[in-house]
């Protein structure tokens, strides 16, 4: 199915059928870009992929609000050991200690993730080459 095969078809309101292919070649996220978002068949497409993807869209945000979490925290624990070692000069243990703490919490954040990637039926991580 193309957009050219259904543009002789489209008519106000389009047929059931009609509308499900418009809205298959459109391959939008929302309806207020569609010609005919007021068709009771597209609101009804619509409805329905947004219940069935909305369990999607809350593990996405989770992840994401995760992810940023631990870039956070690494970003202010650089901010610290570089910190420790501008002000301690010649004296690593400050520096030491913040990069331990800051090890730590990655080995943590890989423990806890890595047990819920296993628990969850979510696709595993992309593993990169050794070379990256």
């Amino acid at each position: 199915m193309s957009k050219e095969a259904i543009s002789d078809f489209l008519n106000t309101p389009p047929s059931e059928m009609v509308t499900l292919g418009y809205v298959l070649t459109k391959q939008k996220a929302s309806l207020l870009s569609l010609e005919y978002r007021d068709a009771p068949t597209m609101q009804m497409l619509y409805d329905i992929s947004r219940v069935a993807l909305e369990h999607e869209i809350q593990d996405e945000e989770r992840t994401v609000e995760a992810l940023l979490s631990v870039c956070e925290n690494n970003q202010n624990q650089f901010k610290r050991i570089i910190e420790a070692v501008e002000e301690d000069g010649s004296d690593p243990k400050r520096a030491r200690k913040y990069t331990n703490d800051g090890l730590t919490y990655n080995e943590t954040c890989i423990r806890k993730y890595t047990k819920q990637l296993s628990n969850s039926s979510m696709p595993e991580l992309l593993v990169l080459p050794p070379t990256v």
